[in-house]
């Protein structure tokens, strides 16, 4: 079961190189509970990167810093470095943006 939201999350990433942002979102959305539900706390953040990346491209500044906020915070705890330098780059984003 975990293997199918992991491909959910995929499909997710491939929709948003598509350009399909709103059938993206759906798709990353549905993984992420799954991931909250099951205990998958490695995956959480990479997905929260993913809708940061897509709210920003939509324009939703907010949000945007709200689901990277919340990947920065797992990622500190989960001790994963590579997806905090790409949340750094991320929150530069975002704060030149909402100003």
């Amino acid at each position: 079961m975990e293997l199918a939201w992991g491909i959910l999350s995929n499909l997710g990433f491939i929709e948003h190189q598509l350009g399909n942002l709103e059938a993206a979102k759906q798709m990353y959305l549905k993984s992420l509970v799954c991931f909250r539900e099951v205990g998958r706390s490695a995956n959480i953040p990479t997905v929260l990167i993913q809708l940061a990346t897509l709210e920003e491209q939509r324009g939703n500044f907010a949000m945007a810093l709200k689901y990277a906020d919340e990947a920065s915070s797992r990622n500190r705890r989960l001790g994963m470095m590579q997806e905090q330098e790409q949340l750094e780059s991320i929150h530069s984003l975002l704060k030149c943006n909402s100003v």
